[in-house]
């Protein structure tokens, strides 16, 4: 598996949302396998982890979470926040396993 920061196309003609350079993605060599997003309003937001259902519970979101932390900790960032839904208890066993704290009902991961 390579995580690979690239993005890999250009956002659509007109398109203000869709920023290739915020995105990393866990790929085998004949697919994508999962997927983060991460955007910096006044603090880093992780906004996505995603990962294809056939490849789940083999560490690709803890090694998406690994290189984006990474390169937000090399640039100079302290703490990410994220959202996850109380129902999702595999995403928040793994934010919480890595040092994510609740905060209500949102988590704060702060590394």
């Amino acid at each position: 598996m390579a995580v690979d920061a690239r993005g890999g196309h250009s956002p659509p003609e007109g398109d203000t949302i869709v920023d290739p350079s915020k995105y990393a993605v866990a790929a085998a060599p004949d697919r994508y396998l999962g997927l983060i997003r991460v955007v910096t309003v006044s603090r880093p937001r992780i906004g996505l982890v995603a990962v294809r259902a056939g490849e789940q519970r083999r560490g690709i979101a803890r090694a998406l979470l690994a290189h984006a932390l990474g390169t937000l900790h090399r640039s100079g960032f302290a703490a990410a926040w994220t959202e996850v839904h109380e129902s999702n208890q595999a995403a928040s066993a793994l934010f919480e396993d890595i040092g994510a704290r609740p905060m209500s009902s949102n988590l704060e991961l702060v590394r």
